[in-house]
């Protein structure tokens, strides 16, 4: 009997353990609101945000909008970064089949109040995401299906123009496509005012995750953890190309899958072409507007 008491006291422990690391421990003042009530579907949308309810933030991300390095930290300020990077090179993947399935997490945002947290909006220029979204749809072949009967074309064969991807994206419903061009504006901002909103475009990224966990009162990283955070920012800052010089605009060339594997010219080349830019300025109108003041 006391054997077995002992080990009931381990497994208790155990539990709590995992539920105050998830953030799914009971929260004495937190008590929802018919209007935190009615947002939770929200916190599914995807991409879903990052919840931390421990230390009471969450975190309003965007594919193609420094996503990778954003995960990262928030494992890490969770205290599973290492167990991420043991997992594999890309933390989405420990986030999607570990992180998101953790019963532990899941009753975390589930019972929390959304309105009651702090909210970090991490954004990019839509121009600059355009861009970026068509170059990983040219390297990873998203929606090659979909995006050929619309074009009537062959990707593999012909390759895809920046134009021809804006097209596209202006024929489908932005708001609820592939979260690699996915119109970034979530469902969530109308109910949540963000505390802080970190353009990556203009802000380096790092000094903003700092700043944000000063103003929260949050303790810094501990020093060995931020030394592997800093090591994986910099390996994913590695895997972008340099820029390929080019003198005129590239908007209307056809890149292949096999061009992405070079260098690709830098993104003001693609966006000096001003049919693109107003094309951009039609599909993301919403993102425009809602974050006019931080681009």
């Amino acid at each position: 009997m006391v054997r077995f008491g002992a080990y009931r006291e381990l497994v208790a422990r155990s539990k709590n353990f995992v539920a105050r690391v998830a953030g799914s421990g009971p929260d004495d003042d937190a008590v929802a609101s018919d209007d935190a009530s009615s947002s939770i579907k929200d916190l599914k949308w995807r991409p879903p945000p990052l919840i931390n309810r421990t230390e009471r933030f969450g975190v309003l991300w965007s594919g193609k909008a420094g996503s990778m390095a954003v995960t990262f930290w928030f494992l890490a300020r969770l205290g599973l970064l290492d167990a991420a990077r043991q997992y594999g090179r890309n933390p989405h993947n420990y986030r999607i089949d570990v992180l998101l399935k953790d019963p532990n997490y899941q009753t975390g945002v589930s019972t929390c109040d959304p309105a009651a947290l702090n909210w970090l909006r991490i954004i990019r220029n839509p121009y600059k995401r355009a861009v970026s979204s068509y170059r990983h749809v040219v390297r990873h072949g998203f929606d090659d299906a979909e995006i050929e009967k619309y074009l009537g074309i062959s990707i593999p064969e012909s390759g895809l123009s920046l134009q021809e991807f804006l097209d596209y994206l202006l024929a489908i419903d932005v708001v609820a496509c592939n979260v690699h061009y996915r119109q970034q504006l979530h469902p969530l901002e109308a109910r949540v005012a963000p505390r802080r909103v970190v353009n990556i475009d203009e802000e380096n990224l790092l000094a903003a995750l700092d700043a944000f966990e000063s103003d929260l009162g949050l303790p810094p990283l501990a020093p060995a953890t931020r030394a592997t955070l800093l090591a994986e920012l910099e390996r994913e800052s590695t895997r972008h190309h340099k820029p390929l010089d080019m003198n005129d605009s590239v908007a209307e060339t056809r890149f292949r899958r096999s061009d992405s594997e070079g260098n690709w010219p830098g993104y003001e080349m693609f966006l000096t072409n001003e049919a693109a830019r107003r094309k951009i300025e039609r599909i993301y109108a919403k993102d425009f507007a809602a974050y006019a003041n931080f681009l």
